[in-house]
């Protein structure tokens, strides 16, 4: 014997919109803090003076910038503080280093970058969990349904059982809701 979940829509649909506002909240969080632009586009910031400090490690630089600055990348714009040019910077960090000093800049040597790998695949990570999540729900309302039937066959059942005359036309919109909800 089964037993009906009587949830109200407008309940469900204040969880679902809480639900995915806090989805929203926890990617943003976990998103990386620096834009990432090329080599040029550092160097047209450096020439603007808006870069305060830089820092070089082997697999990055790294830059903090004096005030926010808006930068359109990938077709939309970003507001930040601080951005970070990724992938092989030279064969020589010492070298790279000395003609960023050169700028006048304050240069800081890292051994590993500052944090973007990890936050990176933090966020890499959880959007991963998220598609495991969502396939794991596909494979068990796919079997579900194998198993039970679709809502779209449940509804063909309760309309036959109405024009049948075996139900009343008040217990074929409740059951209508109730499938309703589940499609």
């Amino acid at each position: 014997m089964t037993t009906e979940l009587d949830i109200s829509p407008t309940k469900l649909a204040a969880t679902l919109g809480a639900g995915l506002l806090a989805l929203v909240v926890v990617l943003s969080l976990l998103a990386p803090s620096e834009s990432s632009i090329d080599l040029e586009r550092l160097k047209d910031l450096v020439a603007d003076g808006k870069v305060a400090s830089i820092q070089v490690s082997n697999v990055s630089i790294a830059a903090r910038l004096t005030e926010p600055v808006v930068l359109e990348i990938g077709g939309q714009r970003h507001r930040t503080q601080s951005v970070i040019v990724s992938g092989d910077i030279g064969s020589d960090e010492k070298l790279t280093i000395e003609q960023w000093e050169a700028t006048g800049l304050s240069v800081v040597a890292v051994g590993s970058p500052p944090d973007h790998g990890l936050q990176e695949g933090l966020w890499v990570g959880f959007v991963t969990l998220l598609l495991l999540f969502g396939l794991y729900h596909l494979v068990t309302q796919a079997q579900k349904h194998r198993r039970d039937g679709s809502p779209r066959q449940h509804l063909d059942e309760a309309r036959a059982d109405l024009d049948a005359g075996r139900i009343s036309a008040e217990e074929y919109e409740r059951r209508a809701s109730a499938i309703s909800i589940e499609m």
